[in-house]
């Protein structure tokens, strides 16, 4: 058996949202849940959406500074490897993306697959440009290899890879720490959040020794999910892999916690076709 392995997702238009570093751990996970791919698509579609329609506003308003601009962030809890984090982060004008999970483990190994997404999009970007350079002008190549050959044309050429990395994916906010608990602490201190996810085990350690379970705790973070939204939400995406959590008594314990909202909630089953 390979020790290290990677898989890509793409999203519908076939640009890469994801790549993951997999490898075998001692609770006999590799490193991803691919029946997320759904709700990735999902996040990556409503994110989009929400953008382009919050933006049309603004330019209705003469909102044209980034200042002026509001900022869109999303909240991955439970996040393991990053899988909702990178799709969230792959959708342009996303402000931030925080990462929260008990596990350092698992915040790292996130880190490596956001850093592996980072730099494959950016070659890829590099590669088309090239491509297109090839396709435009073959004398426009030879030029652009000269320029490549002296010295203070590669140091702008490095800061300008540095400025374009910032731009391939939206900032990430990493967080180790309890779910639960660091959810509390945001809403002590007013962070509001315009997308929420959560993937939460039916059984997990946190940090400080405490203790996940599903059946007491998921009802609390569902009631806290108001308090955690900015006046104008874009989605919550709720999941949970327990057979006592059916997909109807998700939503109706979500329902029951965002009755001021107005909104509607879709259900349904995570799976893999064989």
């Amino acid at each position: 058996m390979l020790k290290d392995w990677s898989v890509y997702f793409y999203g519908p238009n076939r640009e890469l949202q994801s790549v993951f570093s997999l490898s075998l751990s001692s609770n006999g996970q590799v490193g991803v849940f691919p029946e997320q791919q759904e709700n990735w698509n999902w996040i990556h579609s409503s994110l989009t959406a929400y953008i382009a329609s919050e933006r049309e506003k603004e330019i209705k308003k003469d909102i044209e500074t980034q200042k002026e601009r509001r900022s869109i962030r999303i909240l991955n809890g439970f996040a393991y490897t990053g899988g909702a984090s990178m799709w969230a982060a792959r959708v342009p004008g996303v402000s931030q993306i925080t990462h929260c999970d008990a596990a350092k483990s698992s915040v790292l190994w996130a880190r490596r697959n956001m850093d592996m997404l980072n730099n494959t999009v950016l070659l890829n970007s590099h590669e088309k440009k090239r491509n297109d350079i090839d396709q435009d002008d073959p004398s426009q190549r030879e030029r652009e290899r000269d320029r490549e050959r002296e010295k203070e044309k590669e140091k702008e050429s490095v800061r300008e890879r540095e400025r374009e990395r910032e731009n391939v994916l939206a900032p990430i906010r990493w967080i180790t720490d309890d779910c639960l608990t660091f959810l509390k602490r945001e809403i002590r201190r007013e962070e509001k959040y315009e997308g929420l996810i959560f993937d939460p085990p039916a059984f997990g350690r946190g940090g400080g020794r405490k203790m996940w379970q599903i059946e007491r705790d998921y009802p609390l973070l569902i009631s806290l999910l108001p308090e955690l939204l900015s006046e104008k939400p874009a989605f919550i995406v709720l999941s949970c892999h327990d057979r006592n959590w059916s997909k109807e008594r998700l939503s109706s314990l979500l329902r029951e916690s965002m009755k001021q909202y107005i909104g509607e909630i879709e259900c349904g089953e995570m799976g893999l076709e064989s």
